[in-house]
């Protein structure tokens, strides 16, 4: 088959005007022939608006030649898809830095000055896990000016914190986790006391610390947002003063957990328990917690959900019937150990109860409970950070992501 024979094969006749088809065709990189043999080229010469033109068309052998000339002529420029990571915004890198781990952004900041910008903003830093590291006080301090939110140092070592009260940033730290973190009573007292969580803070667990009297005055006095408060199995300095808080806990707090303290002034913590209270871990004062003080926490605390009361051994039975008179919101009663309560039928009369832990004390074998879930959880999660590790690069503190460093 010749050539002709193969044009005249590929020949299309179209009912649009030839104007019309060129700029279709255009679009789609395709070219028309401007001249052909005369036993090929055909137009029709009617003028008529109505009239069929037909025209011998080429397709062009070269596609992303043409593609290129129509966009180039479109656009103004030939189109190129090559871009340095220079020639990004800062947004841009920005984004993307937020998918490095810390270790990774601390090499990026090593690149250049811009790199160092952005690898160390604020965005980049708010909730990290420092948890069983050693720690200057210079590191701690650059590490606050980045603008932490959450930081866990759990059992981490801070060498020579001091004058943090002297920094004038004002930070936004709102959840600080420093449970069996390796620090003195006076840096704990210069941190809380610092501008770096100045007013923000709405979380804390000091859990496991020695601690003093000012360290209660300070959480008392400056921390008014204060939601979560955990000063479990701590420690006083002074073996011979008695701790307390000085004034009425702030009435944003839910959370208290004041369990296992030595020498804590059990009587004045309970007068100071604000009303907002929805959970409150009391256990392990196995002297001078009795009935009589129930009946100011249930008058000071009504609307409390879940109550820990284990190895309070004083108690007795006149301390459940009033839980069950005035907490009729309760819903998890902790009693475990209380031995000298014998009687437990004021749990089923409790409407909203629905879980209580009652380890260590003798029950009648005939009695039965009305859908109560009984020794369900062995260990009381109120107030506590409740770490957990969800892989190698993050981890959590009361359910807040973090990621570690």
């Amino acid at each position: 088959m010749n050539f002709e024979q193969n044009l005249n094969k590929c020949s299309i006749k179209w009912d649009l005007e030839i104007n019309r088809a060129k700029d279709i065709f255009k679009d789609l990189g395709i070219n028309f022939l401007s001249k052909l043999s005369n036993n090929n080229y055909f137009i029709n010469n009617n003028n008529n608006e109505n009239s069929f033109k037909s025209e011998k068309l080429q397709f062009s052998h070269d596609f992303n030649c043409n593609q290129s000339k129509r966009n180039e002529s479109n656009y103004g420029h030939k189109e190129d898809i090559r871009i340095s990571i220079n020639d990004l915004s800062d947004e841009l890198l920005l984004k993307i830095f937020k998918y490095l781990s810390h270790k990774w952004l601390c090499r990026c900041s090593q690149v250049s000055k811009h790199w160092n910008r952005i690898a160390l903003d604020s965005s980049l830093w708010k909730n990290i896990d420092l948890s069983k590291k050693c720690l200057s006080f210079s590191q701690l301090q650059n590490l606050l000016k980045n603008g932490i939110v959450s930081i866990r140092l759990s059992s981490t070592t801070i060498i020579d914190c001091h004058s943090l009260s002297t920094m004038s940033r004002m930070n936004c730290i709102e959840n600080l986790d420093l449970s069996m973190a390796q620090m003195s009573a006076q840096s704990i007292n210069e941190l809380l006391d610092s501008n770096f969580i100045n007013v923000s803070l709405k979380k804390l667990s000091l859990e496991s610390k020695t601690i003093n009297q000012k360290t209660l005055d300070l959480i008392v006095g400056k921390h008014k947002q204060l939601e979560v408060l955990n000063i479990s199995m701590n420690q006083s300095i002074d073996s011979q003063v008695l701790m307390s808080f000085n004034d009425k806990l702030p009435e944003t707090m839910v959370e208290l957990n004041i369990s296992w303290i030595t020498k804590l002034d059990i009587n004045q913590m309970i007068a100071f328990l604000p009303k907002s209270l929805k959970r409150l871990n009391i256990s392990g004062f196995r002297e001078g917690f009795q009935d009589k003080q129930i009946n100011v926490l249930v008058t000071n605390s009504p609307n409390l959900i879940e109550l820990d009361l284990c190895d309070c051994v004083l108690l007795t039975k006149q301390a459940l019937d009033c839980i069950e008179t005035h907490l009729t919101r309760l819903e998890v009663l902790h009693i475990s150990r209380c031995n000298r309560i014998k009687d437990l039928s004021a749990l089923n009369n409790m409407k909203n109860l629905k879980m209580v832990s009652i380890q260590g004390i003798s029950l009648n074998p005939n009695f039965e409970w009305n859908s109560i879930d009984v020794n369900r959880n062995f260990i009381s999660t109120i107030a506590r950070p409740k770490p957990k590790l969800i892989n190698e690069n993050y981890s959590t503190i009361w359910e807040i992501p973090l990621k570690i460093i």
